[in-house]
């Protein structure tokens, strides 16, 4: 095996640039007594954005901020605009294409408007500095279906945005959730959908909102998922959540749920459709200890027809409720369903 350098990156306000013999410089190496090159230092641009394709698909994307697009195969364009639509299509190859956005970027949206689209495949690079003022990144990501990684980091930039909405809706290709996502996302309002339909999910890393105590709706954000494990403190973070609504609407495979997954929630108002149609087979008598301003109730449980022994008495308990109805519908095999009120079930 021949020589292998390593290589150093440098990215940060105290990191512009390399100061070495009386100059700055972008990059700087060192080698070995035969000229081999061993190390390299080099200055890493804080406005770029790279990712790569896939070339079957056209690239459908709006961008905003004046930028320059390198699309990867000789190909590039200049945008000055506020989200215009923009599309590129490769010609045959069996390889993808790195693409290159450098620039004052404020904001991107893969796909925006187009439904599914298989396109985009890695995201290589964190969010760049240009976008620390943007507020919206709703449906950045929302039907890429070939995605399958995306650092670890990608929104450390991203300190001031309010919603999260649908961000990866519908992202089957992706396996995994870096636990540090949304680590920077500390003014995350709005979390409704972030991982809806996003079947390929086999974990849900504890941590993934710790950080995230501004948050009040987690409506749909993960339904449809086929994860069969929800860590106990995946919420604990999140005291200000209102909305769970359809949290895990679908997800057929989750079959229990920890019974202090929202001991930290004690102000939501929205339950309803929270387990709907899933595969649950018990559901923790405390699930709902800590939380009593719950309003709404409605088919939360319907036709998770696989849970048994007993249901907590939400009808006793949460007297206050005003939405209730089909909330146990169809769960017949639970050990208490005669005593399940008419209006529940």
């Amino acid at each position: 095996m021949g020589r292998q350098s390593a290589r150093l990156y440098f990215q940060g306000k105290d990191h512009k640039d390399i100061y070495f013999n009386g100059h700055y410089h972008d990059q700087m190496y060192l080698s070995d007594g035969e000229g081999n090159v061993t190390l390299v230092w080099e200055k890493v641009n804080d406005n770029l954005f790279e990712f790569t394709v896939n070339p079957e698909s056209k690239l459908i994307l709006s961008v905003w901020g004046n930028v320059h697009i390198n699309w990867g195969d000789g190909q590039g364009i200049e945008v000055n605009n506020n989200g215009s639509l923009l599309s590129h299509q490769y010609g045959l190859s069996d390889s993808r294409f790195k693409v290159q956005i450098t620039g004052e970027m404020t904001n991107i949206k893969f796909n925006p408007g187009s439904g599914m689209n298989g396109a985009l495949s890695e995201v290589l690079t964190i969010l760049p500095q240009s976008m620390k003022y943007t507020k919206d990144l709703g449906g950045i990501f929302s039907g890429c279906t070939n995605l399958m990684y995306i650092p670890e980091r990608i929104f450390y930039n991203c300190i001031h945005v309010v919603s999260m909405e649908n961000a990866f809706w519908a992202c089957t290709s992706l396996k995994n959730i870096p636990v540090m996502l949304f680590s920077r996302c500390v003014s995350v309002e709005e979390f409704g959908g972030v991982f809806l339909r996003c079947s390929g999910l086999e974990t849900i890393p504890e941590g993934l909102f710790a950080g995230c105590t501004k948050v009040k709706s987690f409506h749909n954000a993960f339904q449809y998922c086929q994860f069969s494990e929800i860590p106990e403190g995946l919420f604990a973070g999140c005291p200000d959540v209102e909305d769970f609504s359809a949290l895990f609407f679908g997800c057929s495979k989750l079959i229990t749920v920890p019974e202090k997954l929202f001991d930290n929630c004690p102000v939501v108002k929205d339950f309803s459709s929270l387990f709907c149609i899933g595969g649950l087979e018990a559901v923790p008598e405390g699930l709902f200890a800590n939380c009593s301003d719950v309003e709404n109730f409605a088919s939360a449980f319907e036709y998770c027809q696989n849970i048994k022994g007993r249901v907590p008495e939400l009808w006793r308990t949460h007297l206050h409720v005003k939405e209730h109805s089909r909330c146990f519908a169809a769960c017949t095999k639970v050990s208490n369903y005669e005593e399940i009120p008419s209006t529940w079930k």
